[in-house]
């Protein structure tokens, strides 16, 4: 027999043996717990928007905050040609609930269409003359004119000693003023020899190149400083020479007539 019990239960109510009439004569032995889960009956979702020239927001929120929310179109974005759109905003909470809300927007009035305005068909078009504006007159320097000095021209009776002369009369080296063991880059104001090399070595190479060079250079320089003989380049003229290396010409003067001998 199912027992009777009368009276309101509470949302967490459970019946104890004294809530139970004991007038028919028996006590019950079981006794249901009542349990009442509250439902949430307000469900709120609250929308807010913002327009600009240069577009348009909409923002939602809910309330319980486990509301999920989407918008359709989009939450923001530009405006379309129309300058109006219209975005609709559902919520869904966890409970199966819904809630819609449809939103409007306009573009302001005050803003300003960057359209262009297009230009007639058969009208002419005013095209701006350019205007030239002078650049700042720059006066060029002209380059220095280099004259070359001309290779003086060979006596006939000039008078001129080998290399093979000199390095083989070192008594006449006195009276031109300079030593065996001057340095010949010094001398000569050049960078040719490292390790560096004196006159009377100078004098004394064999070969091509560098070597004629030198024994070509020492012998002109002693010609035009010794005062006996008639050379005809200067020691000046003779040390520029070498700085050009021009052996052939200091070769051409020094195999000339040699009155010191």
């Amino acid at each position: 027999m199912t027992p009777i019990f009368l009276g309101t239960l509470s949302p967490s109510y459970t019946p104890t043996p004294s809530d139970v009439p004991t007038s028919l004569g028996y006590t019950p032995t079981y006794f249901p717990t009542f349990t009442h889960t509250p439902i949430q009956t307000n469900h709120n979702l609250y929308v807010t928007d913002h327009t600009s020239c240069g577009g348009w927001e909409v923002n939602a929120t809910t309330d319980p905050s486990d509301g999920v929310v989407n918008y359709n179109p989009a939450q923001f974005g530009d405006w379309v040609k129309e300058n109006k759109v219209k975005v609709v905003v559902t919520a869904l909470w966890s409970d199966g609930t819904t809630d819609l809300k449809e939103v409007k927007l306009h573009k302001p009035e005050d803003c300003e269409d960057a359209t262009p305005t297009p230009t007639q068909t058969g009208m002419p078009v005013d095209t701006p003359t350019p205007v030239w504006t002078p650049i700042q007159n720059v006066t060029l320097t002209p380059f220095p004119t280099y004259m070359l000095t001309p290779t003086p021209a060979i006596d006939e009776d000039g008078q001129g000693c080998s290399p093979s002369y000199w390095k083989n009369h070192l008594e006449s080296w006195a009276q031109t003023g300079y030593s065996l063991t001057d340095d010949f880059d010094t001398v000569f104001e050049v960078h040719v020899f490292n390790p560096d090399i004196n006159l009377e070595q100078a004098v004394n190479m064999q070969g091509g190149g560098d070597a004629r060079l030198a024994r070509h250079g020492t012998a002109a320089i002693l010609n035009a400083a010794h005062p006996n003989l008639h050379y005809p380049l200067t020691v000046t003229q003779v040390i520029a020479l070498v700085k050009v290396e021009d052996t052939d010409t200091l070769e051409e003067f020094n195999d000339s007539i040699c009155r010191l001998k």
